[in-house]
């Protein structure tokens, strides 16, 4: 008798839908914020909501941008950046654009895939590379949800933007109703006495070398300079971004501003090519701690970083943690 065998091409299929159902049966999935419902994060933290203050721990990662330049090699460190941050327990991570290289089914699964394996909460906001059309902008919103809205946690708002919209002529319509949201949103932490005010978004507003990252074309630049204006008046001084693939503190001219800029883990540029890190935030009531962490550093070190550290305002913080490596430097905003 004939001993009956399986054809190649069907075990092949039957590996892959155990694969799927495991990756997306069994793997914990964080709380998106921004999603059709986003009052679910109340159910993994009390503190989210407009609760008092508190300090917290939050990270901050650059663009994963996955098929980049190595697929394999880009997915494996955003992988590690997840499992890292599962350990390390933040309050939440906040991811600035660009997940994807081209938007692909082979890319986009690979980050999903990953994604859902972070088991705290996330925070996304869209880059160039996941919003170029409609069909990608509508792409986004069903994965993700919403491209602008507004998070509190521990009385601290962070305002999250897709700085995408302006660039093109196309979106200008989204982009004029996501500028009148960001004004309404800014006005209301204000008058709301937000402990801290953040503005989250892919792109850095202006940089250190007084060429703005949001050039004049589309209409960006209007935008860029009425947010600009925003975050002066409704108290608004740090801005998350990604996009440049450096690590990078910029700030105004008037020291009114800051941008952090975090290389994230897909291939970094210049002088921080090879240099994947992610950023540390230690918020208290009168100060804001940061340090951009590199990914083969050792977790004793990340984990002292997000130790929360009970010592008199003003004082420094302990050796270490100032990164001295980073570039820091000075930045006009476009006028």
């Amino acid at each position: 008798m004939r001993k009956r065998t399986t054809r190649p091409h069907l075990r092949l299929l039957l590996v892959t839908a155990l694969s799927v159902a495991v990756i997306w049966g069994f793997a914990g999935e964080a709380p998106i914020v921004g999603r059709a419902a986003p009052g679910r994060l109340a159910a993994v933290d009390p503190g989210f909501g407009s609760s008092a203050f508190e300090p917290f721990v939050f990270l901050h990662f650059g663009d994963p941008q996955l098929g980049r330049a190595d697929l394999g090699a880009e997915a494996a460190r955003f992988a590690r950046a997840v499992r890292e941050a599962n350990a390390l327990e933040p309050a939440f991570v906040i991811i600035a654009g660009d997940f994807t290289e081209t938007g692909t089914f082979g890319q986009q699964y690979t980050f999903e895939r990953i994604l859902k394996r972070l088991t705290v909460p996330v925070v996304l906001v869209a880059g160039n590379h996941d919003t170029f059309d409609r069909r990608s902008r509508a792409a986004y919103r069903s994965a993700f949800g919403p491209e602008w809205y507004t998070v509190v946690y521990r009385n601290c708002a962070f305002l999250c933007l897709n700085s995408e919209l302006p660039r093109r002529s196309v979106f200008r319509e989204a982009a004029d109703r996501q500028t009148a949201f960001a004004e309404a949103a800014l006005a209301e932490a204000a008058a709301a006495g937000r402990t801290h005010r953040f503005v989250v978004q892919h792109h850095p507003p202006f940089n250190r070398t007084g060429l703005d990252t949001m050039p004049a074309g589309g209409g960006s630049a209007p935008y860029t300079r009425r947010v600009l204006a925003l975050a002066r008046r409704c108290g608004a001084p740090t801005f998350l971004c990604g996009h440049r693939h450096t690590n990078e503190v910029i700030r105004s001219a008037d020291g009114a501003l800051t941008i952090y800029v975090t290389s994230g883990t897909a291939e970094a540029r210049g002088r921080d090519r090879g240099d994947y890190r992610y950023r540390v935030f230690r918020v208290y009531a009168d100060r804001i701690e940061q340090i951009a962490v590199r990914l083969d550093a050792p977790m004793a070190v990340k984990r002292r970083a997000c130790r929360l550290a009970r010592r008199p305002s003003g004082t420094p913080p302990p050796d270490g943690f100032v990164d001295l490596d980073e570039v820091e430097a000075r930045g006009q905003p476009p006028g």
